[in-house]
């Protein structure tokens, strides 16, 4: 029996064995090539592949891998805003708190190959974003424990195993553990906030979430529709210089500002009617009269006058503000990567215990911005973050 040549085909209709021809000749069914199938094929999964690469790039362009948990975009076309050398002290938006601005990351190369303990924190920093930056910057040999998972005693015994270089705590409660049960390491600390940081030494330093106020008025002077005057409320006596510095911030970039000092819960009152003369109100949460609760009645008061709220942080913005300003959490851990660097070498500035983030963004609240019917300018949201409510 001879063997059926490999252009003979069997109608899919009848069974009539068909030769190299585009019909059957009994019913006249057009036979499919084999060829065009399997160009077809070829085809769909260039296309196929193509189409997933176009998605990679786009995803890697708009939002990118450094996405920080619980916003929806940011973005990762950033500028550091510290300069290559140490720069004058920045006064940030609580009293008496300055931090010294430097691009330490361009500047002192990661100490990679040295032995690093990172104590980190669940509560803080659940998803380990920070410690991912400390990694991806000084690792392999980077070894982390949570504090809230610490038994007693695991600190000092992980310290004399390991004989770190230096360790970074995350948070108050590490930090005190660190100082009481490892006092001759180094230490580097992060999301710790001024009660917290009294004890000073030249064998600690850290770098602060709070964004300095000439910084934070460039964020939101770019997220606030142009033309809009600024009423700046700050609580009177050790927020005094706080509120001016920033007020002087928004009148170097051209911002005509509205200063409204609180002496007392009794001024609020007054001061709410002359506010809603202005464009926007940016608020300096205070201890005493700018308090949560005078917050969330500045908050209620500014949707119903449709007055954009900026605020000094992202917290406030997740709870409704329009705008605020932040640090990234994973440049955080890569600045204190090369921060440890600079302490080993001996290379830090005198006198220097606390830096400024090397990057801060703009922080967006979309639902807010809805609300108050604003039509944003899509070039001044360009690296900014992004929250919504659901």
């Amino acid at each position: 029996m001879s063997e059926r040549s490999s252009t003979t085909r069997a109608c899919p209709v009848c069974g009539e064995v068909v030769p190299a021809a585009p019909y059957c000749p009994r019913c006249r069914t057009r036979i499919p090539s084999r060829d065009s199938k399997l160009l077809k094929s070829a085809w769909g999964l260039a296309g196929g592949a193509v189409l997933v690469i176009v998605l990679l790039l786009i995803w890697r362009h708009e939002v990118g891998p450094r996405a920080i948990p619980g916003a929806i975009g940011s973005g990762d076309k950033s500028a550091a805003d510290g300069p290559l050398r140490p720069g004058d002290a920045l006064l940030l938006p609580v009293p008496e708190e300055r931090c010294i601005p430097w691009n330490v990351s361009a500047k002192v190369p990661a100490p990679r190959g040295e032995p690093f303990l990172f104590l980190g924190s669940r509560v803080l920093d659940p998803f380990g974003v920070t410690l991912a930056g400390f990694f991806d910057e000084c690792g392999p040999s980077v070894r982390s424990l949570w504090v809230e998972a610490l038994a007693p005693g695991e600190l000092q015994k992980t310290v004399a195993e390991l004989r770190p270089a230096a360790i970074v705590a995350l948070g108050p409660e590490a930090l005190a553990r660190v100082r009481a049960e490892a006092p001759d390491v180094p230490r580097l600390y992060t999301h710790v906030r001024g009660a917290d940081r009294l004890v000073t030494s030249p064998n600690e330093l850290g770098v602060t979430l709070r964004v300095p106020l000439s910084m934070l008025a460039r964020h939101l002077d770019r997220l606030t529709p142009p033309g809009r005057e600024v009423a700046v409320w700050h609580e009177a006596g050790a927020f005094a210089p706080c509120g001016e510095e920033l007020g002087r911030a928004f009148s170097a970039l051209g911002r005509r500002v509205m200063p409204l000092p609180m002496a007392a819960p009794a001024d609020l009152d007054a001061a709410l009617a002359r506010a809603k003369t202005a464009g926007a109100w940016a608020v300096l949460p205070g201890r005493e009269v700018l308090d949560d609760r005078a917050f969330a009645r500045l908050q209620v008061e500014a949707e119903r006058a449709r007055i954009p709220l900026l605020v000094p942080d992202e917290e406030h913005v997740r709870r409704g503000a329009f705008a605020g300003a932040g640090p990234d959490s994973h440049r955080i851990g890569e600045q204190l990567c090369h921060l440890a660097g600079a302490m080993l070498k001996g290379e830090l500035p005198a006198g220097a215990n606390l830096f400024c983030p090397e990057y801060t963004f703009g922080a967006l609240h979309i639902t807010v911005a809805e609300k108050l019917g604003l039509v944003l300018d899509p070039q001044a949201l360009i690296g900014a973050k992004f929250y919504k409510w659901y």
